[in-house]
This record gives C-alpha cells, structure tokens and sequence, in this order.
C-alpha cells in the first residue's frame, strides 16, 4: 500500500512586499543638482533589486505549482489505490498508476538544477493533462485560485509601481529623509562608501586646485614684487642722481664761491698796482711824455696785435662752448637712450599684463567649453532615456507577442485536453464492450488492447512533441527578455556613471566659480596697490617739480652773478688799457716797454682769470643742463608710468566688468538648461515606473 498523501492545503507564493512608503516633502522645489541624481542611483538599485526579487517570486511560483501537481498526483494514486481495493479487476487503474508514476519520474528530472523554466513549463502542461476523473474540477480550481493570485501579485505590482512613480516626482527634494529613512543597512554602507568616495576626490581636486591657485598666486606676487622692487629701485636711483646733482651743486657753489674770492682778491690787487703804478706814472707823466708820443704807433700795433690774441682766444671759447654743447647734445642721446629703456621695460611690463589677460580668458573658455560640454553630456543621458524608453516599447510588444503565443498554446493544450477527454471516453465505452465481450472472445480483446495501447502511444507522442515545442518556445522568450533585462541593466549601469560624471563636473564648476571669485578679490587688491603707488608716483613728480624749480632758480641767480663778474672785469680791463695808453703816453721810451710788458702780462692775468671763470662756470652750467635732463626724463617717465598704471587699471576694471557679466551669462543659461533638463528626467522618470511595473508584471 502506498502512503496516504498529506491533507495539507496548497501554499500560493505570497505576493511581493509593498514598497516602504516615504514621507512625501512640502518643498517639492528642491535643488535638482542635490537631489535628484541621488535619488536616480537609489531608485535604479531599487529597480534592480525589484527585478531580481520578481524573477525569485516567479520560480517560486513555478516551484508551488509543481508542488501542487505532485500533491494532486498522490491524491489520485490514492482515489485509485482506494477503488482498487473494491474492485474485481484493476488493470485500468493500474495503467492510470504507471502513468502517475511517469509524470512524478518525469517532475522529478524536470526538478534538477538549471532545468527551472523548463521543468515549470513541463510540469504546469503535465498538471493539466494529469488532471483526469475526479481530481480535474479540484485541480481547475487549483489553477484558478493561482491565476487569482497572480492577478492579485499583478494588481499589487502594478499599484506598487504607480505608487514608487508618484513618490520618484515628491520624493526628488528629499535627499536628507531618504537617507534616514533607509531599511535596508547595505544600502547606507554603498551611498555612504560612495559619498566617501566623492568627498575623497572633491577633496584631492580642491587640494589640486589649491596648489595651482597658491603656485598662480606666488607667481603673480613674485612678478608684482619684482615689478615693484624694480620701480623702487629706479625710483632710489632717481633719488640718488638728484642727491648726487644737489651734492654736485652745492661743490660747484662752493667752487663759483671761491672763484669769486679769488676774483675779487686779484682784482684788489689789481686796482692796488694800477694805484701805484698811477702814482708813478703821474710822477714820471711828465717825463715820458715825449717818448710816449713817439711810441704811441708801436703802443697802437701791439694793442691791435693784443686785440687780435683777444679775439682768437674769444674764438677759441667759443669752439669750446660748441664742444660743451656736443656734449649736452651727447647727453640728451643718453637721456634718451634711457628713456628708450624705461619704455622697453613698461613695454615687458604691458606683455606680462597681456600675458596675464590671456591666462584669465583662457580659463574663461575652458569654463564655458566645460559647462558646454556638461550640457551636450546631459541631452547626451536624456537622448539615451528616450531610447531606452522606446526599447522598453519594444520589450513590452514582444511581451505582448510571447503573451499572444502562450494563448495560443492555452487553446491548443484546451483543445488537447477535449481530445483527451473524448478520448478517455471512447476508451472507457471500449474498455465496457472489453468486459462484456471478454468471457466471449480473448481475441477480440487483445485486439482492442492493441488498438488502445497505439491510440494511448500516439496521443503521449503528440503531447511530447506539443510540449517540447512550447517548452521550446518558452526557453526561446524568457532567453531573449533576459538578454534584454541585461541590456537594460547595462544602459542604467552606464546612466548612473554619466549622472556621477555630470555631478563631479558641477562640482568642478563650482569650484572653479570659486577660484575665479578668489582671483577677482586678488586682481582688486592689486588694483589698490596700483593706485598706492600712482598716488606714490605723483608725490615724487611733485617733489622732483620743486627741486627742479629751485634748480633753475639757483642757476638764474649764479648766471646772473657770473654776467655781473665779467661785466665788471670787461670795465676793469676797459679802465686797465685806457691807463696803459696814458702811461705809455707819459713815459720815456725806455719804461715804456716795461710798462706794455706789464700791461700785457696784467691783460693776460686778467684773460686767464677770465678763463677760469669760464672754465668754471662751464660744468656748472653742464651740470645744471644734465639735472634739467635728467629731471625731465625722470618726469617723463613718472607721467609714462602713471598713463601706463591709469590705464591698466581702466583696463582691468573693464575685463573685470566684462568677465562678471559674462559669467552670470554663463550661469543664468546653465540654470535654464539645468532646469529644463531636470523637467525632462522628471518626466522620464515619471514614465519608467509603469513600464518597469508592466515589465515585472510580464516577467
């Protein structure tokens, strides 16, 4: 006797738990660069998980149902083992035994690993076609009360996915919630290791972006602090050519002084022995007169002979006052020449300027491209969402067409089970003519035995062959939704990279915002020291303006002194020749030669003094015309430098201007395109949860 089977009631898988509800925010206008992409990696997990929990309720699902079969199968090898225990003749159960037993052997190998689709098909085909006599009412309603379930499990997911999609488009401003709310403690580990891991690199390319501003920044001071030194020094060398031009003139005042002194001592002497030699020639007057008439043509011939060397030496000054003049001349070339230098350098200064201003734009194009880039990446993502979303399409048409198939194999596997059912009815009319005609004729019998054992053969043929085909095609379908399920898992794998990708890319914007803030504060404070040192530079125009003024005061007054000198030695000399001529008059031939010797040599005396004058006043007014040089080189230059300064910082304060203005630009279009694309994955997501509740439904 074979045990009595379980009175046990079949278990139906139990549906799929709902979804954890979340506390929907009053603020639905959240920040999309904070929240939504986070929420896209929850939720693309949350999908996966759901995948892989659906496909685990279909094979329990397949599992109850085989189950079932094998309880409804010992059930009616119970029925049969219970009416041939009452029965004369039992060959007919024994057959409907041996056939049970068939199909539990054939579950049992359907049942081995890797064999899980096949063995549900199989079973759920053997269940149908097993379900004969009695059992078939109770095993319909077996099936029924499945099919209800499932339509339930459906109902569930379907309200389930509704649901999540209303909670994906509340849920997008509540980042903070979500993450307090999640159950599941694996999930914190991934985000928390993830947001380890991108505060690890923002923080890497903060530090990156710190030692570029801090190396940019030492550059720049380095340059500033040279130009600076470098304008100090020219400013202390300046200093030190006027200390030198002031300590030069006051040696050359103290020099003019003491030529003077030297001027009046000679001429007091002179005046002296023109006094004496007065008295002598009044007292001898009268004796040399005679001899003074008769010499008075040679006295004429070497006064005209003296006025000749007067002349040459006047022209011999005068060559030499050429000569000074050359040299200014030369001077001014010099003067030029650093005049020519000082503009080379402000010319250095203006291409580190230009250097710096193609610095700053191209950190301004590399902005732009960025954000531009960001954008083509971004319609990049919803591009790809647009045909994942026509995939999906597609994926649920050939759902529908696998759904149309399994109907058609329904109606055959119906149709088959009426065959079936005719049959076993023409069966049990032969197996009553079998028994009637049996005592009469054995024959006959073997014969009728024959005709059921092919008829019975050739319908388990034709069930093998239905069902292999529809297992067949089953296997085909459920391979190509799972190579689809994978191409979309591939697609929200590379979806979420991209998402991660443009959230590093705001956060270099960002930072680069940041940086170029940073940079403006440094370019004002430079613009401060600009102005420091224009202010500075006019301080020293003014001061050199003074000393310029009392230059030129001081040698007024020492050109008009030094005129005053030679017009008074020229009178002197005048007065000198007039009693030389009276001496020479008055006295006697033989002193009078004596006396134009003296005279001669007095005149020479007197020229040579004269020249010294001269000589002396020529590098003091050399040296006054090189501090006149000098100083309006110097103030030249002060006033290059101070239009150069004034129009850097025009300049500066322009590109600043411009560079604020294009910069909101930049940012209010990056927030249109930012906020347009957010609208565009909220409506995607929006619409990928009923397509991936109905994906599931079909799965």
């Amino acid at each position: 006797m074979l045990p009595r089977p379980s009175q046990e009631p079949l278990v139906a898988p139990s549906p799929l738990p709902p979804l954890p509800r979340r506390s929907a925010s009053p603020n639905p206008a959240r920040s999309f660069s904070t929240v939504a992409e986070p929420f896209s990696l929850e939720s693309l997990q949350q999908r996966i998980a759901g995948e892989a929990g659906a496909k685990e309720d279909a094979r329990c699902i397949l599992e109850a149902l085989a189950q079932s079969v094998g309880i409804s199968i010992l059930r009616l090898k119970e029925s049969c083992r219970c009416l041939s225990e009452g029965a004369g003749e039992g060959w007919l159960l024994r057959r409907v035994w041996q056939f049970c037993d068939e199909v539990q052997d054939q579950l049992q190998v359907a049942r081995a690993p890797g064999k899980s689709a096949t063995a549900a098909t199989f079973a759920t085909l053997a269940a149908s076609l097993a379900s004969v006599q009695k059992r078939h009412a109770a095993l319909s309603k077996e099936v029924d009360r499945q099919t209800e379930r499932n339509e339930e499990l459906t109902l569930q997911v379907t309200a389930a996915a509704d649901a999540e999609g209303r909670l994906q488009a509340v849920l997008a401003s509540q980042q903070e919630m979500v993450l307090g709310e999640e159950s599941s403690a694996q999930g914190r580990g991934y985000i928390d290791q993830v947001a380890f891991q991108l505060k690890r690199q923002q923080a890497a390319k903060e530090r990156e972006l710190e030692v570029c501003f801090k190396e940019l920044y030492d550059r720049t001071r380095a340059a500033c602090r040279a130009e600076q030194d470098a304008l100090q020094s020219k400013l202390r060398s300046i200093q030190q050519d006027l200390a030198a031009t002031r300590v030069e003139t006051s040696r050359l005042r103290s020099q003019q002084a003491a030529v003077s002194i030297h001027t009046r001592q000679c001429l007091d002497g002179g005046k002296a022995a023109l006094a004496t030699l007065g008295g002598t020639v009044s007292a001898r007057f009268s004796q040399v007169g005679d001899e003074a008439r008769t010499k008075a043509a040679k006295a004429e011939d070497v006064l005209h002979r003296l006025q000749m060397q007067l002349a040459s030496s006047k022209e011999a000054a005068a060559c030499e006052l050429e000569s000074m003049g050359r040299r200014g001349l030369a001077l001014k070339v010099e003067a030029e020449a650093m005049s020519d230098k000082a503009a080379e350098e402000t010319a250095q200064l203006a291409t580190e300027l230009s250097a710096v201003e193609t610095q700053r734009s191209m950190i301004s194009r590399n902005l732009s491209d960025e954000a531009g880039a960001l954008v083509s990446a971004l319609r990049d993502g919803f591009a790809q969402g647009a045909s994942l979303q026509v995939e999906v399409g597609e994926l649920r048409a050939e759902v529908e067409r696998l759904e149309a198939e399994l109907r058609a194999v329904a109606q055959e596997r119906h149709l088959l089970q009426e065959e079936h059912r005719d049959a076993s009815e023409r069966q049990q009319q032969a197996e009553e003519a079998l028994r009637k005609a049996l005592g009469d004729n054995e024959v006959v019998r073997q014969q009728m035995e024959a005709q059921r054992v092919e008829m019975q053969s050739a319908s388990e043929v034709a069930l093998l062959e239905v069902d292999s085909t529809a297992a067949a095609a089953l296997h085909a379908a459920l391979e190509v939704a799972q190579a689809d399920l994978d191409e979309l898992e591939e697609l929200l794998d590379a979806l979420e990279k991209e998402l991660a990708e443009n959230r590093a890319r705001c956060s270099q914007l960002h930072l680069q915002e940041a940086s170029l803030q940073r940079d403006k504060v440094s370019l004002e404070r430079e613009r401060s020291m600009w102005r420091a040192q224009e202010d500075l530079a006019r301080s020293l125009e003014s001061e050199v303006q003074d000393a310029l003024k009392d230059a030129r005061k001081s040698w007024a007054e020492e050109v008009q002194s030094l005129k005053d000198q030679i017009r008074e030695a020229t009178r002197a000399k005048e007065l000198l020749e007039a009693q030389v001529q009276d001496a020479q008059a008055a006295e006697p031939l033989q002193a009078e030669a004596a006396q134009v010797m003296e005279a001669r040599r007095k005149a020479q005396l007197l020229e040579s003094q004269i020249d010294e004058v001269q000589a002396l006043h020529a590098p003091v007014q050399k040296a006054l015309e090189r501090q006149a040089t000098a100083s309006a080189s110097a103030q030249m230059e002060v006033e290059q430098q101070r239009l150069q300064t004034l129009q850097a910082s025009r300049t500066m304060r322009m590109e600043l201007e411009q560079f604020s203005a294009q910069r909101e630009q930049d940012r209010a279009a990056l927030n249109a395109e930012l906020a347009f694309e957010r609208e565009r994955m909220l409506r995607a997501q929006a619409s990928w949860g009923p397509n991936h509740a109905l994906i599931l439904l079909e799965l």
